[in-house]
């Protein structure tokens, strides 16, 4: 299955490329997938991190995620998913914020994590590169980005002990100097 979805999100995410940079963007999903394989999580939710931002960021539906993948791994993938991206990005991120805290899934919560750490490595790495310019490629800055991943801390504080969620700490306190 882990192979299926490889293809998969190949094909979905193409043409897509990071923020600001010439990286496919299929390396974030292999990135996420990565750190939630090394964890020794099952397929089905290794298969979720590959497949979390398909919905949002490619033309899948959860119908299609359930049929190829299971019912599992589609309700994880929604769980991942802003749902709204006609919302401004403050409101899409409250609204993450608010879903992950009232979210009891373990699962879920490990994944996203997994998905920030491979985001706020990825800022921490450009950072140290071209410096203040990377907030510029995003559709919020430094404030912002500062509140967001500071809630995030505090989201997935249930993760605590756990390698990745203790490397996202680090991370952050990196790049906002907490």
């Amino acid at each position: 299955m882990i192979k299926r979805a490889l293809d998969f999100v190949n094909e979905k995410h193409k043409n897509q490329l990071r923020k600001g940079s010439s990286i496919p963007y299929v390396f974030h999903l292999t990135d996420t997938a990565c750190y939630v394989a090394q964890l020794g999580c099952d397929e089905e939710m290794v298969v979720a991190a590959l497949l979390h931002d398909s919905v949002e960021d490619a033309d899948v539906t959860y119908e299609e995620i359930e049929i190829l993948f299971g019912v599992r791994v589609s309700e994880l993938v929604k769980d991942l998913s802003e749902e709204d991206k006609t919302m401004s990005w403050k409101e899409r991120k409250l609204e993450t914020i608010n879903e992950l805290k009232n979210n009891d899934c373990h699962d879920v919560k490990l994944i996203s994590c997994a998905d920030k750490l491979s985001n706020v490595k990825s800022i921490l790495f450009d950072m140290n590169i071209i410096g203040d310019e990377i907030w510029d490629r995003f559709n919020a800055g430094y404030e912002d980005q500062k509140w967001y991943y500071t809630e995030l801390v505090k989201c997935f504080h249930s993760l605590e002990g756990i390698c990745i969620y203790n490397e996202f700490v680090a991370v952050v306190n990196k790049i906002f100097g907490e």
